[in-house]
């Protein structure tokens, strides 16, 4: 890693309200990443003893121009902010913030209904499915 700030874009699939019975009804469709991949970077975070912080877009969902009606249920997004210089991290939720309306949750202790447990000391993360969210 060379520090540099890397950025992707990423795309929304909404619910599929006009699905087919019986083709593709049972099937769900979520903007979430694969958990495969959040393994892979919490694995790099505990390597490498990074922040990993946690933000809420509260109008994600607002924020896009459409020219047809959607009808959905508007699920949690959140965004993963992760790094070992805290003041780039602040620059960047500081720019987040002043292009979308975000709630700052701090380090993360939840991801994917997945409670993060953190020793810094010994670079180590736990992780349990067992526990909930609040």
């Amino acid at each position: 890693m060379d520090g540099n700030v890397q950025t992707y874009k990423g795309r929304v699939v909404a619910n599929g309200f006009r699905r087919i019975n019986v083709v593709d009804y049972d099937d769900t469709f979520s903007p979430i990443a694969m958990f495969k991949s959040i393994l892979v970077l919490i694995a790099i975070v505990a390597f490498h003893d990074y922040e990993i912080w946690k933000m809420d877009v509260k109008t994600y969902f607002l924020n896009g121009k459409l020219e047809e009606d959607v009808y959905m249920t508007q699920p949690e997004d959140a965004i993963l902010i992760i790094g070992n210089n805290i003041p780039t991290l602040q620059s960047i939720k500081t720019w987040l913030s002043s292009c979308f309306s975000m709630k700052d949750l701090g380090e993360t202790s939840y991801i994917l209904g997945v409670k993060i447990y953190r020793d810094r000391s010994r670079r180590l993360l736990g992780l349990s499915q067992s526990a909930k969210e609040v």
